[in-house]
C-alpha cells in the first residue's frame, strides 16, 4: 500500500491527571475524532440523582444538587456497571448500573462553621457490591497525589459550609453515562493539540529584512497577542509556540500588506504546510481517571464503532 497509513503515538510525559502525547502519520479528521472521543464519549460514573431529607444550610438544595452532580468519582472500573437504560436486572437502580453515597453532617455547637467537602461523601453498599469499592469522589486536583482517589491530600472539594446547628443529610446515586448528555460525565478538563508545523506561518526571517521598526510595532500589536517585538525583531509568543492560538487571516492579510510597502510579495512571508507531520496532544483529566486510561477507552471505542461498520458491510 504506497499511501496507506501507519500511525503511530508517542508518550512524552504522563502523570495521574496530565499527559502529553504526540500523533504522527495521520490526519487532522483522526486527531479530531480521538480528541473528541476523550472529551464526549468515554464513560464515567457521576452523581446522577440525589435526595435532600434534611438541609437547614444557607444553600438550596438544587444548588447543592448541582455541585454534588459535579464531584468527579474515580471511574476506572466503569466497564463493570450497566448503563441505567440497559440495565436488565432492575427497573430503577441496582448495584449493577450504580452506586449509593449519603452524606451526613451536623455542625455541633462548638463549631463555628463546618465545611463540608467531598470526604463526608460515603458509599452505602460497600458490604455487599464489592466492585462498588472503586468509585468514589476525587479529593485533590491531582498535581501531588501519585496514586488513585483514595488519596488522602487535600481538604476535598468544598461542598457547603455549615453554622452551628445546621445539618445536611443527603442521599445520592450515581450513575454511568457521557458527556454526550451531560457535562458531569466528561473524564476530561481539557484536551487540545497543535499542529507541527502549523498550517499557516509567518517567515519571521524575511520580514524583519523587509519591515522597519514602526513597521514591525504595528503588526505585532495588529496580531493581537501573535507577535512581539524584541530587540527590533519579530518573535512569537508563547501561546502561538505552545499551540493556544493560530493566525488569523486578518494578520496575514496585514502582514502581506506591510510587505508589499516595503518592496516585498505577500507570497515571500506566508508558509503553507499542507501536511501535517504531528499532533502534540495535551489531556488533563478531573480525576476521575488516568490520561492514559481515558485514551486507551477513546481508541477502543473508535475501534469498536469501525468494527460496526464493517459488520454491515458483511
Amino acid at each position: 500500500m504506497p499511501f496507506g497509513r501507519n500511525p503511530g503515538l508517542d508518550i512524552k510525559e504522563s502523570s495521574r491527571c496530565y499527559m502529553n502525547f504526540s500523533l504522527n502519520g495521520t490526519d487532522v479528521s483522526m486527531a479530531n475524532a480521538i480528541r473528541r472521543t476523550m472529551i464526549a464519549e468515554v464513560p464515567t460514573m457521576a452523581i446522577d440523582l440525589v435526595t435532600v431529607k434534611e438541609n437547614t444550610s444557607a444553600l438550596h438544595d438544587e444548588y447543592i444538587a448541582h455541585r454534588l452532580g459535579l464531584i468527579p468519582l474515580y471511574s476506572e472500573n466503569v466497564d463493570r456497571f450497566d448503563y441505567g437504560f440497559d440495565c436488565e436486572k432492575c427497573e430503577d437502580y441496582c448495584a449493577y448500573c450504580s452506586v449509593s453515597f449519603q452524606i451526613q453532617v451536623h455542625a455541633t455547637g462548638d463549631t463555628a462553621v463546618r465545611n463540608v467537602t467531598s470526604k463526608d461523601i460515603v458509599c452505602t453498599n460497600l458490604e455487599t457490591e464489592e466492585w462498588c469499592h472503586d468509585v468514589k469522589p476525587v479529593h485533590d486536583s491531582g498535581d501531588d497525589a501519585e496514586t488513585g482517589a483514595d488519596s488522602d491530600g487535600g481538604n476535598g472539594i468544598l461542598i457547603a459550609r455549615l453554622s452551628s446547628s445546621q445539618r445536611l443529610d443527603i442521599r445520592c446515586i450515581a450513575r454511568k453515562g457521557i458527556a454526550k448528555d451531560h457535562a458531569k460525565w466528561s473524564p476530561m478538563c481539557t484536551v487540545s493539540y497543535r499542529i507541527v508545523p502549523p498550517a499557516v506561518e509567518l517567515v519571521l526571517e524575511k520580514l524583519n529584512s523587509l519591515l522597519e521598526q514602526d513597521a514591525k510595532e504595528d503588526l505585532a500589536v495588529y496580531s493581537q497577542g501573535l507577535l512581539k517585538v524584541t530587540n527590533g525583531f519579530l518573535q512569537y509568543e508563547e501561546p502561538f509556540l505552545k499551540g493556544r492560538i493560530g493566525i488569523t487571516p486578518d494578520t496575514t492579510r496585514r502582514a502581506g500588506q506591510l510587505a508589499t510597502q516595503a518592496g516585498g510579495k505577500p507570497s515571500d512571508i506566508v508558509r503553507y504546510n499542507p501536511e501535517p507531520e504531528r499532533f502534540d496532544f495535551t489531556a488533563e483529566t478531573t480525576g476521575s481517571m488516568t490520561p492514559r486510561f481515558a485514551l486507551l477507552m477513546a481508541l477502543d471505542i473508535l475501534k469498536k464503532r469501525v468494527d460496526n461498520v464493517m459488520a454491515h458491510i458483511h
